[in-house]
């Protein structure tokens, strides 16, 4: 069965197809228009939903992340929607760790950049006095 956006917004729509036609439909489906207007699982949400990557260019990506989907979905239990994400995106939170980490260390090495620069200009400055 082919779902379109366009059926997911039809009131007689609402909470109608089941997951694994969801499943089947997923890739050509908006994702917030699946949000509100079918009844989704933990297991969905987390694996088509969730994007762990907030700065993954979709300029909606930050509302796909786990406070918006249990939000939308409130029937979702908590405890199982952490546990799915986990099992699916096991090590997904330690990148934003390590990214952190990355941001600082390029922001000092730019800063010893700049310096070293500013730095050798100055020195050919007072060569030449």
């Amino acid at each position: 069965m082919l779902i379109r956006d366009s059926d997911l917004l039809k009131p007689e729509n609402k909470n109608k197809y089941s997951i694994s036609d969801l499943r089947a439909n997923v890739d050509h489906l908006n994702k917030k228009f699946l949000l509100h207007t079918q009844r989704l699982d933990e297991e969905f949400c987390i694996e088509y939903i969730l994007d762990i990557r907030m700065d993954s260019g979709d300029e909606d990506s930050y509302l796909f992340c786990e406070n918006y989907i249990l939000e939308c979905q409130s029937h979702l239990d908590e405890t199982l929607f952490f546990k799915f994400r986990d099992i699916i995106y096991p090590n997904a939170y330690d990148w934003f760790v390590y990214r952190e980490v990355l941001d600082k260390i390029v922001v000092v090495v730019v800063v010893v950049v700049v310096v070293v620069v500013v730095l050798f200009e100055y020195s050919d400055k007072y060569k030449k006095w």
